[in-house]
């Protein structure tokens, strides 16, 4: 179905997705028995919802949402016009999901080989699709590919909007004949209008980072437009540091504000993750097996240590972040990954000083190519999806 169905009737079969309390973070298995899960709440509250179905080689997008207080998700939506045309393989590839002024709902994802090939430097390579909600509508527009330049994607690409109209397609690509990772750059096309027209991709990367070919990437917008994108550079064969850059389009490149030093000599397959709170952001990464997480000022600038969840290092993988009105910070990853290979989930809450609250808390059956959720609701309340 490709409408958004609001009748009781229909949003019944969605009501039941067993919700359990850990404490204090309401967990609960993405619903319709999907997986990849990217979820973001509204300013009226609202818990926006993006999962995958299907063949992990050519599946489909779904969204959804639930009410503030409210147990049930609506019937979803499918987001991709093109059947098949996602994409979930290596969990690094997923769809990105990002909420933008007036109630705009924008969804950006890697397309797999049932979408439409886009054709650059004389040969046919996957495309980057976007596709936007409008506020109270209820089908997505048609996916657009927004590769226009920079092809050689790989590890997907990223998301992101503002409530100033700015919508921010980021990927890690590569231009003309240049091969190798280390010829890889971070680029963006930003729109002004929520979505409506975009600007040519632009590199925003400092200069001879490069960029690990099937990483993932986050990006997220700070106050007064500036971006920030995290992504794990490739130098050198075995240098593979996870930075954290910031900028605006007007003023590129971005700058530098952490570099995470990791000397390994293959792509870990590594993804990132970006929370915005009420006066700074917060950013995590994986590496040598474990994850981190950091608290960055409005300036950009890293305002303590890097941090890390208790316990020794090892298979933790795809962290998830959202912090509260409160500025406690949730921090979820996985545990035990691998290729074609499921494992389970786990998680802990800080308090605003960055001081574990809780023991990390753990459930098992993640499944195959699966990621984690969270969410900060209105009233400082935490949920996991997975």
């Amino acid at each position: 179905m490709m409408r958004l169905f609001r009748s009781s009737l229909v949003a019944l079969s969605f009501l039941i997705v067993r919700n359990v309390w850990a404490g204090p973070v309401e967990v609960m298995r993405t619903p319709d028995n999907g997986i990849q899960p990217q979820a973001m709440v509204g300013a009226d509250g609202r818990v926006h919802l993006l999962y995958f179905k299907g063949d992990a080689a050519g599946g489909d997008l779904f969204y959804t949402y639930r009410k503030a207080q409210s147990e049930g998700w609506v019937a979803p939506v499918r987001v991709n016009r093109v059947s098949g045309s996602g994409l979930a393989i290596g969990s690094v590839r997923g769809a990105q999901l990002a909420l933008g002024r007036n109630g705009w709902v924008h969804v950006a994802w890697m397309g797999s080989s049932k979408a439409q090939s886009v054709r650059l430097e004389g040969r046919d390579q996957s495309p980057l699709l976007y596709a936007r909600l409008r506020p109270n509508a209820s089908e997505f527009e048609p996916e657009q590919n927004m590769l226009k330049v920079a092809g050689g994607l790989d590890g997907g690409g990223s998301l992101a909007a503002d409530a100033m109209g700015h919508v921010a397609v980021v990927w890690h690509g590569l231009i003309g004949d240049a091969k190798g990772e280390q010829f890889r750059a971070v680029y963006v096309r930003e729109s002004t209008d929520d979505g409506g027209v975009f600007a040519t991709e632009k590199a925003v990367s400092p200069h001879g980072s490069g960029a690990c070919g099937c990483c993932g990437i986050k990006a997220g917008y700070g106050d007064g437009g500036s971006l920030q994108v995290v992504f794990r550079s490739a130098t050198q064969e075995t240098n593979r540091a996870e930075l954290v850059i910031k900028g605006t389009m007007d003023n590129l490149p971005f700058r530098v504000v952490r570099s995470a030093p990791w000397s390994i000599n293959n792509c870990p397959m590594s993804t990132s993750a970006l929370a915005q709170g009420s006066t700074a952001s917060f950013a995590a990464w994986e590496t040598e097996g474990q994850v981190w997480w950091e608290k960055f000022e409005a300036t950009g600038n890293p305002s303590r240590k890097m941090m890390q969840p208790e316990g020794g290092k090892g298979g933790r993988k795809h962290p998830a972040l959202a912090v509260n009105s409160r500025g406690e910070v949730l921090l979820a990853w996985t545990e035990g990954t691998g290729w074609q290979r499921g494992g389970g989930v786990a998680w802990q809450l800080y308090d605003k000083d960055g001081k574990a609250m809780h023991p990390i808390e753990r459930r098992t059956g993640l499944p195959v190519w699966g990621l984690v959720a969270v969410v900060a609701a209105s009233d400082g309340s935490f949920s996991l999806i997975y």
